[in-house]
């Protein structure tokens, strides 16, 4: 009898550690390890006017369990767990101030990010990847986008950020919208030639069917997006709204400006200037029915931070 207690004893024991290996194998699978090495002591970059601009509000973003998460780097030697319940992961990191390089990465990855004259580098060290998983963005940047800022960038934004030499705004013959369209136009150029790079790469089988879908919806949106903010029409909505996509900033941003767009919100005056109506962006999408239940909690989430900030104020 003796015996027996003893070995059901030892079967409880194994079967407990057995279930503990097994959660700690899945914690380990449903986290994202990122080590940043090398950082740099600061993200400036000069200006031709002799002055400098930082890398605006992040250095690194990434979105896990439906919030947005921005990171600012230090020199330190740092590392990242993120626990994420989706497959992949975008991670966005701010380049040259204004512009952004994204990769994705696999549940249970690890990826090294390295610097050299503050740009990042990016290594999966668990497994092998295809030759251009991780340096697409660059090696579009090198082949197609070739300006300082790619087109698209310029065209979602003011143009005079983009601007090294503001004294060309006193000439007599500038003219901003003259100056929008020509970017506009080359932001069209560019986005397509980029489809017909992003099909190449993939035939010569250089990318992986996962990145191949990832950059070719981006593109697309990315088009969407520069329509929408030069009032170009685009499709039905319906086929823009795609749950699926919250977790990619390229998405976010987009659906972000279509509701600004649709809902023609204003801008309200303030003490010392003037802020986006958030409310009323707020009670417009909650007022909505077209928006999955994903993008729709985005949209809220958003615009009632913004009311909260502007309040705080």
């Amino acid at each position: 009898m003796k015996n027996i207690v003893f070995l059901f004893l030892i079967f409880l024991c194994c079967n407990k550690k057995s279930v503990t290996l097994s959660e700690n194998k899945k914690v380990v699978l449903d986290t994202i390890v990122v080590s940043f090495l090398d950082v740099p002591k600061d993200f400036l970059y000069p200006l031709k006017s002799g002055g400098t601009i930082e890398n605006s509000k992040f250095d690194v973003q990434y979105f896990s369990d439906n919030e947005v998460f921005n990171l600012k780097l230090n020199e330190e030697k740092s590392i990242k767990k993120i626990p994420n319940k989706e497959d992949y992961i975008e991670i966005v990191h701010s380049y040259n101030a204004f512009d952004e390089i994204s990769i994705l990465v696999k549940k249970g990855d690890s990826v090294n990010i390295n610097y050299i004259d503050k740009t990042p580098n990016f290594k999966i060290i668990n497994k092998e990847v295809r030759k251009h998983d991780l340096d697409y963005d660059f090696l579009v940047r090198k082949f197609i986008f070739k300006s300082k800022y790619p087109y698209f960038i310029q065209s979602k934004n003011n143009p005079i950020f983009y601007i090294d030499d503001l004294s060309i705004l006193s000439r007599k013959d500038f003219n901003i919208e003259a100056l929008k369209k020509n970017i506009y136009l080359n932001a069209v150029k560019e986005l397509s030639k980029e489809r017909i790079f992003l099909d190449s790469i993939y035939k010569n089988n250089e990318f992986s069917l996962v990145n191949y879908n990832y950059y070719k919806q981006r593109n697309y949106y990315n088009l969407l997006h520069i329509n929408l903010k030069n009032e170009i029409e685009n499709e039905v909505i319906d086929y823009k709204i795609n749950d699926s996509l919250v977790k990619y900033k390229f998405y976010r941003h987009y659906i972000y400006d279509y509701i600004i767009k649709n809902n023609r919100i204003k801008e309200i005056a303030v003490s010392d200037g003037s802020i986006l109506d958030s409310k009323a962006a707020f009670d417009s999408v909650m007022k909505s029915t077209s928006f999955g239940e994903k993008t729709k909690k985005f949209l809220l989430y958003t615009f009632l931070e913004e009311i909260i900030n502007n309040f705080s104020k």
